[in-house]
């Protein structure tokens, strides 16, 4: 038997979402056998330097200019942009945000006829702006010179390029980008299709249930820096929600809440518990780690003893 196939998944990361980050990781390692191996690689935001030593200055995003602040909940999310270059422009690469876990074998994902394109990626939901959804792509690295990582974060913070044109792939080639199917990228979504869940509302992280929420105040639509239009736009953006009521959707995803509830679909709540004990098990996470993640706040208090009862929640 030759060597096995070696495949890796950047994982997006930050000091805050290293619970996540770790059972991500797993989720798609996990699926490795003899002739196949799966490698996460966990893109830490701290280990950035073009964008630690940013600390309070502004970039461009969505035409609006918002303060960087390393400790923002979702200092990761430039981190997607980063892959190709960590892999030196080789290979393939497939980024994930540190919310999505693979429930079913990937395998097919990592092994797909790219048709000649430079990287596939999923159509975004209805209350976000197109054309792509990045928070998970399938990348041919050799494909993504053109992402100098560290040029293009100058230029963000010159003002010279908008973050929001890199990150929904406005700026490439259409005929270079496809398009997958959303069991690949599947928010908040469990069902038979589901391969990638990804648990994109932050209200509904099942790590956070019942912790207070910290993530309000760094989000860009209430920073100083926020206009009208773009406060306008994301009011737009909800009422093109399907399938919910008006306050639902402005309540659920916009409606400032105190404290993190618990997912409005127990199944993925207990998901991830299952995938948390199992990543114990393996020991690709230690109990001491989620210890000390519980006592700096970043998850929630009762997560020990979710994985030694066997269920999602402490009722």
């Amino acid at each position: 038997m030759g060597a096995p196939e070696q495949y890796t998944v950047y994982i997006q990361g930050n000091a805050r979402m290293t619970i996540p980050a770790r059972v991500a990781g797993y989720s798609f390692a996990r699926w490795s056998r003899e002739d196949v191996t799966i490698t996460p690689h966990i893109m830490w935001a701290e280990e950035v330097d073009a964008l630690t030593r940013r600390e309070g200055d502004s970039y461009l995003r969505g035409g609006v200019k918002i303060e960087w602040r390393n400790g923002d909940l979702c200092s990761f999310m430039p981190t997607r942009m980063l892959a190709p270059t960590l892999a030196g422009f080789k290979g393939r690469a497939l980024v994930t945000d540190p919310d999505m876990f693979a429930i079913k074998d990937p395998l097919p994902l990592l092994r797909m006829d790219m048709q000649g394109k430079a990287m596939w990626a999923a159509p975004p939901p209805p209350y976000r702006d197109g054309p792509y959804e990045t928070s998970l792509m399938l990348m041919d690295c050799a494909k993504m010179t053109h992402w100098k990582f560290e040029e293009r974060i100058e230029k963000m913070f010159r003002g010279e390029l908008d973050y929001s044109e890199w990150e929904r792939l406005r700026l490439e080639d259409p005929d270079t980008v496809g398009t997958l199917g959303y069991e690949w990228n599947s928010m908040d979504i469990l069902d038979e299709n589901t391969r990638i869940l990804h648990n994109t509302n932050y209200m509904w992280w099942p790590w956070k249930s019942g912790r207070p929420v910290e993530y309000w105040e760094h989000q860009h639509w209430v920073r100083k820096g926020l206009s009208p239009y773009n406060a306008m736009r994301l009011v737009v953006k909800a009422l093109r929600r399907r399938g919910r009521t008006l306050a639902g959707r402005v309540s659920s995803r916009f409606e400032r809440q105190d404290i993190y509830p618990h997912h409005p679909d127990p199944r993925q709540e207990e998901s991830f518990i299952k995938l948390l004990r199992e990543a114990v098990d393996a020991g690709a996470l230690e109990r001491w780690e989620i210890e000390r993640e519980i006592e700096l706040g970043h998850v929630r208090a009762d997560l020990l003893h979710c994985i030694d009862q066997g269920m999602a929640a402490a009722k």
